[in-house]
């Protein structure tokens, strides 16, 4: 029964389902768990499998949904994740260790959590100023670090988003700032979650027809083209200004794609 506590009440709620049995909306996390384990089609490796999957497809859908805004700190650019869940914006590990390296001073804390499962736990935290620029604004925060946190993403929690007036539209993808509601911008597509860049640094093109590009050209056609990307490689190669990433941009007077590249 372990196994369970890695899963949120939504996956309970679902795994419970798929197992036949009848979910009441007074029931709780306990009460969901012994509701499975309880099931007459309770078999646990089974019931491991398809607990493994409903929690697979949640992380998937939250990844497809989730909004991705292109900052940068000092000269480091990063594409971070923003959270209205979480009340303290927090820095992944990547860009934890950049910001050290470059001589922020990190005072240790320690910061009360709540887990997914409602339960709080107190961990050992960092905390530090930190001036976060996005889209022509600037905006100081105190921000946090998990140092036992590896591979985690960079977050904007709603201290960062109310004190730069940002406003998220999750169903059209946008965001803009309060006080400029004309000015959209699209949410970025998501990248490497290690993925930082440093002003200065390029992002060369791939200089290569994908299987499915060129199939009205000739053979001779694709041939040369090929050879043209390959031989002007080093012109394709694009410069990173501020992130090294094109902002998108929404302009109510482009009549053909409200993302457009700035």
């Amino acid at each position: 029964m372990a196994f369970l506590g890695k899963a949120r009440k939504e996956d309970l709620i679902i795994l419970a389902r798929d197992l036949g049995e009848e979910v009441t909306p007074d029931l709780k996390i306990i009460d969901l768990r012994n509701l499975i384990v309880a099931s007459t089609n309770y078999e646990i490796e089974f019931v491991k499998g398809l607990l493994n999957t409903v929690i697979s497809q949640r992380t998937e859908e939250a990844e497809q949904r989730k909004p991705l805004l292109d900052i940068r700190i000092g000269d480091i650019h990063g594409r971070v994740c923003a959270d209205t869940g979480a009340t303290r914006s927090i820095a992944g590990e990547l860009m934890f260790n950049s910001l050290r390296e470059r001589g922020v001073d990190f005072q240790k804390m320690e910061v009360t959590m709540a887990l997914a499962d409602g339960s709080r736990t107190t961990m050992k935290s960092y905390t530090a100023p930190v001036s976060i620029d996005i889209e022509g604004r600037t905006v100081l925060i105190e921000m946090l670090a998990l140092p036992k946190a590896k591979g985690n993403r960079t977050l904007l929690g709603t201290d960062f988003l109310e004190k730069s007036g940002i406003v998220l539209n999750l169903k059209n993808k946008r965001w803009y700032f309060s006080d400029k509601t004309h000015h959209r911008i699209c949410f970025k597509e998501d990248l490497n979650i290690n993925s930082l860049q440093t002003a200065g640094s390029s992002i060369a093109n791939s200089c290569n027809l994908r299987e499915d590009e060129g199939t009205p050209l000739t053979p001779e056609q694709i041939e040369k083209m090929s050879y043209l990307l390959e031989k002007f490689d080093s012109d394709l190669t694009v410069r990173a200004r501020t992130m090294a990433f094109s902002s998108s941009h929404w302009d109510p007077s482009d009549k053909i794609s409200p993302c457009v590249a700035s």
